[in-house]
């Protein structure tokens, strides 16, 4: 029984009830009209002096959903061709909630217009990823895209991590730290090589700073090669006591 509310809905379950029972066109006006209650069938009986016999049950719908309910069928067609995904969940209900409004209307628009439509609603990155797929019915489109939403977060996902692990191996220079790749920075290497050449002019050892001259020996190796001889001199010592 039709009381007024979700007129929509209402017309969407009187074209399925018609189908399965198969429903000659012209009676289905007289069979879903038995299941109004008092308010809607007056609205009825004015519509039917209006429309006389030239009312089809197309106009029917529309002339229902227009005087209960909340929208114009124009409102909801136009929401239809300019619906926009934010959440890919809400986006198919919504979807679906308004491609059967439309049916009312234009109960022949094929498939392939539907998938293109819920196609065309998605973000720019599914709608490109989609574009590339063969889908057959908005099900299946709908199936798809969310499989590539989930891949889409999973790679964010990673990618997230990944970047807040970086800084655990890597810190960027701050201002107050020293680049040793500036030029104000001594390079080691270089200053160890002008201190070599500056001893080799003044005739220094390379080693000790002394005065160079052939057969010369470190004051250092010396003593390390004394050490070495008395430690021999112990340990003969020890084998002959």
């Amino acid at each position: 029984m039709f009381e007024g509310m979700k007129p929509k809905w209402w017309t969407r379950r009187c074209k399925r009830f018609s189908q399965f029972y198969r429903i000659p066109e012209e009676q289905k006006i007289n069979v879903d009209a038995a299941y109004l209650n008092d308010t809607v069938d007056s609205w009825y009986q004015g519509w039917i002096q209006d429309e006389g016999n030239q009312g089809s049950w197309v106009k029917f719908a529309k002339g229902l959903c227009k005087r209960f309910g909340e929208r114009s069928m124009a409102d909801a067609i136009e929401e239809f061709s300019k619906l926009k995904q934010e959440g890919l969940v809400e986006y198919q209900a919504k979807f679906e909630d308004l491609r059967s409004i439309v049916y009312i209307v234009q109960p022949r628009l094929t498939k392939q217009y539907l998938v293109s439509s819920f196609i065309r609603g998605l973000n720019e990155e599914l709608r490109l990823m989609m574009k590339m797929m063969m889908q057959t019915s908005v099900r299946q489109a709908a199936e798809k895209a969310r499989l590539q939403e989930l891949t889409l977060e999973a790679i964010y996902n990673k990618y997230t991590i990944a970047t807040e692990i970086q800084p655990l191996f890597y810190q960027p220079l701050e201002g107050d730290q020293v680049n040793v790749h500036s030029k104000d920075f001594p390079n080691p290497i270089a200053a160890k090589s002008s201190t070599m050449e500056q001893q080799r002019k003044l005739g220094l050892c390379y080693r000790s700073g002394a005065k160079f001259s052939p057969g010369h020996r470190c004051q250092k190796q010396l003593l390390n090669m004394e050490g070495t001889e008395e430690e021999n001199e112990e340990e003969e010592l020890a084998r002959i006591g």
